[in-house]
C-alpha cells in the first residue's frame, strides 16, 4: 500500500523481510531522514550492534558493519527487481483489488469484518456464531489453503486472508472458494458460491 514517506513527512520507517518482500522473516530494513539522520548524529550510541551510524556507514560501501544474512540479502534483491518490474503503482493497485474483492465476497458470504477501515494489506474476517480457529486446521489439511488466525482478544473471531507480496487473483479465487467449502463443512448455512462469484465479479477489472 501507497507509504509516501518524504511527501508525507515520515523520519523513519521500518519493516521487516516478511512483510510484502516475499522473504523468510530475519531481515530488517530503515528509511531515514535527513531530519532525523541530523538527530541521530547528535545522540552516543547506546548499543553496538543497533548502531545506525555503523550502518550508514558500511552501506556507503555497500556492506554491512556485521555479518549479513546472505541469502535473505540475495532474495532481497530478487524480490525489489520483481517489484520494480511490476511497477509499485501497479503493486499497490493490484494489491488494493484482492482486498476488495475479498471484503466483497466476505459479504456475500454474510460475514463481517472486523476493521470499520480495514487496510489493503489483509482482510480480517469475522467468523460467523459457532465457528472458532479450528476452521484454519480444516482449510490447510482438507483444501490446501493457510489463512493466519486471530491473536489475543481477537483468537476464534477472525481469519485473516493476505493480500501482500506474491498473490494474484486466482489466489484469492481460490481462498474463497476453499473458505466456502470450510465452512460447509463446518455447519454454516450461507449460498454456495455466492463468496467466489462476488470476487470474481470484482476481480474481472483486473487486467
Amino acid at each position: 500500500i501507497p507509504l509516501e514517506m518524504d511527501a508525507w513527512g515520515v523520519d523513519i520507517v521500518a519493516t521487516g523481510s516478511q512483510k510484502a518482500f516475499m522473504l523468510p522473516p530475519g531481515l530488517a530494513m530503515l528509511a531515514v531522514s535527513d531530519k532525523a539522520w541530523a538527530v541521530i548524529d547528535t545522540i552516543p550510541a547506546p548499543t553496538f550492534y543497533l548502531d545506525l551510524k555503523a550502518y550508514r556507514k558500511a552501506a556507503g560501501k555497500s556492506t554491512t558493519p556485521y555479518t549479513p544474512a546472505v541469502s535473505l540479502i540475495r532474495g532481497l534483491q530478487v524480490a525489489v527487481n520483481m517489484l520494480n518490474e511490476v511497477g509499485i503503482e501497479d503493486v499497490w493497485a493490484r494489491t488494493a483489488l484482492l482486498a476488495e474483492a475479498t471484503r466483497a465476497a466476505a459479504g456475500a458470504l454474510g460475514l463481517g469484518l472486523a476493521s470499520q477501515s480495514p487496510s489493503d494489506s489483509v482482510t480480517a474476517i469475522c467468523l460467523p456464531e459457532g465457528i472458532d480457529d479450528g476452521i484454519r486446521k480444516v482449510l490447510r489439511e482438507t483444501y490446501g489453503v493457510s489463512v493466519a488466525g486471530g491473536q489475543e482478544a481477537w483468537k476464534d473471531k477472525v481469519i485473516r486472508i493476505n493480500h501482500m507480496g506474491y498473490t494474484d487473483p486466482l489466489d484469492i479465487v481460490g481462498g474463497i472458494a476453499a473458505l466456502e467449502y470450510a465452512l460447509r463443512d463446518r455447519g454454516y448455512v450461507f449460498e454456495m458460491g455466492a463468496g467466489v462469484a462476488e470476487a470474481t465479479r470484482v476481480l474481472s477489472a483486473w487486467t
